[in-house]
């Protein structure tokens, strides 16, 4: 059954030409179609599950029973239900890999696989930029394709470089190393591209973790000390491409050509290096490989532990001062690089998320509501929807049982790349650090960050996830099915036809709903009965709403048009969209009295919106014209 687990592997890594399958009209029917093979491997598979696996599904299946039960309490239910239906999405991949990987083969070419778009990535834009082309690919000269987000853009990065890395320390043949090593070069000197933060605490926890996890440490540090080595000369090119220029305008080609080659350049010499180093290793006798080994190991700790203390001593003044920037909630305009610039709007996130858990410990605001409370309490010009953390926006949005079943998943699954027996990446190591690197890698950058919302990368880390907890081969054991096992084999089936009707009811509302807003400016009545339809399929959508009350007053149909909206605003009492429509749609009416009693219920629930600002003092100086 690995070819399943396969599949998955296939579909997630063809994940950045779909932008990471963010939009739910990708995930939504990649979900449907991920229930249905979870449907035949369940079916078919009769292997014994790990403690370590039922502990890690018990945690991803709490957050979704949490995240469903939301539902009942969340102000938006529409939101609720999205989030759900997200996170049903992981636990199927999870469950899948839980219960297809069993060969150690396949579990190898799983984590290449996994890897591969990360490589592809560094191969094909870098080409791109050499001959010619490649600077529509870049937001503000950071480097946003081929996810379109530029921290997800370097998430994917930075989770694909541990695959290559552990294939350059495991592969059998010098050549096959060098190729990886060489990989894993382009995939580093890419990332530094995005010019974003969130790669930093994803390389150090990662490293760190994958320095720890196995024997060998000494190889691994001294492969990651070239590699910085190899790739520290491109960075006066790769640099340069956000210092220089106005960054509202797009990059010039001279300057993505110079940043091209060197990155192309440090695959080649990481490649060379790494034939050096084999080279030399062979010519050292073998029973002075072990001390010598063992010296460097020392040596190279000690060394690292006095730079961090003695660089921590000489930059506190400039540490103090990035922390100052941070919790002022002040933005550099162009720092000179950013990945050393700590301000921003992170403080005023977490601030608020920290704050909505105080205020609902028990069962939180509800799955994907962090913004019901986000826009009435921020100071911060910025429209999002999630805290920037997948810790604080799990106790923000799901409570302490959020938290604790996040810990759960999580624990299991980094504990479990530090198991010496029993599973199969401790039987492994191109498994153990590769799989290992890909999730750590994910959970600090999401940690920071909102990767958990994009499906294409957070399903390879559930994946990789999986990979850490199945059991090794010497414990696979095909069993027949107890009269238990069968009994909860129809639980689990009716709860998988549960969600894949819930996947399938909302998807098919959004179809709807996208064929209404399209015929709503040409065929209004036309778009009414598309949209009603839309709306008895998931009556907790305000968007479907808003375009309702748009068809309606495009035939002129006041009353129904301000109905659809006070509606919405019943459905979502802290939501300011609802009144700020019903101030358009009354300012449009000539009811300059009711606009501004609408625009002061908006202005109330973001008091930070520019807009509703503005509306409101034309609608007060149209309300005092005779």
């Amino acid at each position: 059954m690995g070819w399943a687990a396969v599949l998955v592997a296939v579909v997630l890594a063809a994940a950045p030409l779909a932008v990471g399958y963010y939009n739910f009209s990708i995930w939504g029917p990649l979900a449907l179609g991920a229930m249905v093979l979870l449907i035949v491997v369940s079916w078919s598979a009769r292997q014994a599950i790990t403690k370590r696996g039922l502990l890690a599904g018990a945690g991803i299946g709490t957050l979704l029973a949490l995240s469903a039960a939301s539902i009942l309490w969340a102000q938006s239910k529409e939101s609720a239900w999205t989030d759900t239906n997200r996170l049903a999405l992981y636990a199927v991949i999870f469950v899948i890999g839980l219960l297809s990987i069993r060969d150690r083969r396949v579990a190898r070419l799983i984590v290449m696989l996994l890897g591969l778009a990360a490589l592809l990535t560094s191969v094909w834009f870098p080409l791109r930029f050499v001959f010619g082309g490649g600077t529509e690919a870049f937001l503000q000269h950071r480097l946003d394709s081929p996810i379109g987000y530029i921290n997800g853009t370097a998430g994917l990065l930075v989770m694909g470089i541990w695959p290559w890395l552990a294939l350059a320390e495991t592969a059998p043949r010098r050549v096959w190393r060098a190729a990886a090593f060489g990989a894993a070069a382009l995939i580093a000197g890419t990332f530094i591209l995005t010019e974003s933060r969130a790669v930093i605490p994803a390389t150090v926890l990662s490293t760190v973790l994958v320095l720890a996890c196995a024997p060998g440490r000494t190889r691994r540090a001294v492969n990651l000390l070239v590699l910085a080595a190899c790739v520290a000369p491109t960075l006066h090119w790769t640099l340069a491409v956000y210092t220089t220029g106005n960054l509202s305008d797009a990059p010039t080609q001279g300057l993505v050509r110079g940043a091209g080659i060197a990155i192309l350049l440090a695959g080649i010499l990481a490649a060379g290096c790494s034939l050096a180093l084999a080279w030399v290793s062979e010519r050292v006798p073998a029973g002075r490989r072990g001390p010598l080994a063992h010296r460097l190991g020392v040596a190279m700790l000690v060394i690292t532990v006095l730079a961090i203390a003695g660089g921590g001593i000489a930059e506190r003044h400039y540490i103090s001062r990035q922390w100052h920037n941070f919790t002022s909630l002040h933005v550099s305009q162009a720092p000179s690089v950013r990945f050393t610039d700590a301000s921003g709007f992170r403080y005023d996130l977490w601030r608020i998320a920290i704050k909505e858990f105080r205020q609902h410990p028990w069962g939180g605001v509800g799955a994907g509501n962090y913004d019901t409370e986000y826009y009435r309490l921020r100071k911060n010009p910025q429209y999002i929807v999630q805290p920037h953390s997948l810790e604080l926006q799990m106790a923000a949005e799901l409570g302490i049982g959020g938290v604790l079943a996040l810990l759960l998943f999580v624990g299991v699954a980094l504990g479990s790349g530090f198991a010496r027996r029993g599973t199969l990446a401790s039987e492994d190591l191109l498994i153990r650090i590769g799989a290992l690197g890909i999730f750590a890698a994910w959970l600090a950058d999401t940690s920071v960050d909102w990767l958990y919302d994009i499906p294409g990368l957070a399903g390879m880390a559930v994946l990789a996830a999986a990979l850490l907890v199945v059991p090794s081969q010497s414990r696979v054991a095909t069993v027949r099915r107890p009269r238990r096992a069968q009994v909860t084999l129809v639980i689990g089936l009716g709860v998988l036809a549960l969600l894949a009707a819930s996947v399938g009811r909302q998807y098919a509302a959004s179809r709807y709903q996208a064929s209404g807003t399209a015929e709503v400016r040409t065929h209004p009545a036309q778009a009414l009965k598309t949209l009603r339809t839309a709306d008895r399929l998931d009556p907790y959508s305000l968007q479907t709403l808003y375009e309702l009350a748009s068809a309606y007053a495009r035939m002129d149909e006041y009353p129904q048009a301000r109905d659809a909206l006070l509606v919405a605003a019943e459905k979502e009492p802290g939501n300011y969209v609802p009144p700020a429509l019903l101030g358009d749609l009354a300012m449009r009416r000539g009811d300059f009295a009711v606009a501004v009693t609408s625009y002061k219920r908006a202005a109330q629930l973001d008091p930070h919106d520019q807009q509703v600002q503005s509306s409101l003092q034309n609608a007060e100086a149209a309300a005092k014209r005779p």
